[in-house]
This record gives C-alpha cells, structure tokens and sequence, in this order.
C-alpha cells in the first residue's frame, strides 16, 4: 500500500490518469481491477468511479498494485544538448529545437523532451511531468512550447489552434502570396497525399475538411502561417502547389543536408486564467538567418 498527497499538479486531474501515471509497470486491467475492488481510496474512502476528480491535498490510498512504480529523476543526469532558451518564466519554456532531434522521449538516445527534464531537473514528485505543446518533426527546427505544470499543459492544449504559428522556409521559387487550401487523403502506406489545391479564386463553398495555410514573403524570405495545423501540413501544401521545400526529398524536393523549413515565430491568443499575461506576447526565433539554417 503507498499514500500519496494531491499536489497542484494532480487537482483536476481523473484519479484513473493519476494511478495510470504512477504505476506505468501494471497493466489496465490490473488498475481497472483495483477500481472494482475498491482498493483505491480517497480520505479514507473507497472510490470506484476512475473518473473522480482530483483536489488538491487530497489523501490517495492505493492497495494492491505493484510497489515497484517507476520514480523518475532527471536532476542529476548530464546534457547531452545544450538548450537555446528563447523564453521562460514559471509556468512555460520555449526551446528552439535544432533539426535532426526528435521531440519525443520515445527515443532510444536521446531527444528534446529528455533534455528539457533534464535542464528543469525534474524529479516525479506527483502524476505531472513538463511536456511539450504541439509539435514539431524531427527534421524541422524551431520554437517548441513546453509547459512547467499540469494546469499550463491542459490549457495551451485547448488553445493551440488559437496561437499564430508562422514558419519559414525555402524552397525553389517564391510561392504568391496568399491563402491555399489542400485536400489531403492517406495511401496505403500512410504517406499523406494531396488531392487537390485551392486558392481564394477556386476554393469551394465549404472549406471544412481542408487544410489551409498562408503563404506570403517578406524582406526576401518565405514564410507560411498555418490555418489549420495538420500534419506535414506546410510541406504537403508546397508539394501541391509544384513548389517542394528543399530538403523534402519525401514529398519531392531535391535532397539536401537538411529540410529547409523552420518554426519561426508564435502569438499567444485566447489564453485565459494564469496564463492571461502571455496574450498578444510574440515569441521569434532570433537567430541569424545563416546560423538559423545551420542548426
């Protein structure tokens, strides 16, 4: 039997995401079963209903899973990558991510989401660990959200698609400036596929199931702002419109030592509660445009 005490981090959160999180060595049906059992409790109380919400200092009891759950603790372990930290206070980072680094901690060396536990020196401390917000693929760079408590993460979540994201690329023309919208649809092989392109002129009455991205150029360099945010959705566009990113030999651009596409800049919006600060705020990756395409 283990005790724990609800922190900030576990209010209103499910007690099932909460036993789910701790103990990562028992099966589902092993913590389901615990639930039946009413071997979970809550301030000394049995609690079936794994949706139950979570408040803070709450006393959680659980019996009957495997003790051995997994502590995690990054504090002492050395960094494989030295972080560019473009922003932080005490509830979100901002990384911009090299190219060739996977975001995900699924990786077998190493990756963004290690290297930012290990730079905050996370140590489990409740169900909460800083996760990214978004993403980005392995072979593009840029900003990258992280949120630094549970409260954070479940709001930029909801709010994603209300943030402006413009990226930078290059390619082998200049694509005109405006608005497009692409039909996309999956071939065997899982390989996005786009069907048709439409512009202001062409775009059908209903544009629901489309995706859309902004085009425009300025000082001589490209950039595109997302509508919607699917994805590949940038390079999928591109390669529709005869105009591959360089470095997309996937979706038809010529090979090269990287793909030229690069997360450049956000625009909180919509945010409420804690994070009302951040509305409006611009965050750009201020690098150098040939330092940008180095790294």
């Amino acid at each position: 039997m283990k005790i724990f005490k609800a922190t900030k981090n576990d209010q209103g959160r499910t007690l099932y995401k909460f036993v789910k999180n701790i103990y990562k060595n028992n099966s589902l049906n092993q913590i389901y079963r615990s639930f039946r059992k009413g071997d979970i409790k809550v301030n000394g109380k049995s609690v079936k209903d794994h949706n139950y919400i979570i408040n803070f200092d709450d006393e959680i009891k659980v019996y009957g899973l495997n003790d051995e759950f997994e502590v995690v603790d990054f504090s002492k372990k050395e960094q494989i990558l030295k972080l560019d930290i473009v922003y932080e206070d005490k509830n979100i980072l901002i990384v911009n991510k090299p190219f060739g680094i996977a975001v995900h901690d699924t990786e077998p060396n190493s990756s963004l989401d290690k290297e930012v536990l290990k730079y905050l020196k996370y140590k489990t401390a409740d169900s909460f660990k800083p996760s990214h917000v978004g993403r980005l693929d392995k072979a593009t760079s840029g900003l990258i959200v992280y949120g630094k408590n549970y409260k954070t993460v479940k709001e930029l979540n909801y709010k994603t698609s209300f943030f402006t994201k413009i990226y930078e690329y290059i390619s082998e023309k200049v694509t005109p400036d405006g608005q497009y919208w692409v039909d996309v649809k999956k071939d065997k092989e899982g390989f996005l596929e786009p069907i048709a392109i439409y512009n202001e002129d062409t775009k059908p009455l209903n544009t629901t199931n489309l995706w859309s991205t902004t085009f425009f150029t300025l000082n001589g360099h490209t950039y595109a702002q997302l509508g919607t945010g699917k994805k590949n959705q940038i390079r999928v566009t591109l390669s529709a419109l005869k105009n591959p990113i360089i470095g997309d030999w996937k979706y038809g651009g010529r090979r090269a030592s990287r793909l030229y596409l690069h997360a450049y800049k956000i625009i909180f919006n919509s945010l409420e509660s804690d994070l009302k600060y951040l509305n409006n705020k611009e965050f750009i990756c201020n690098k150098k445009i040939g330092a940008l395409w180095k790294k």
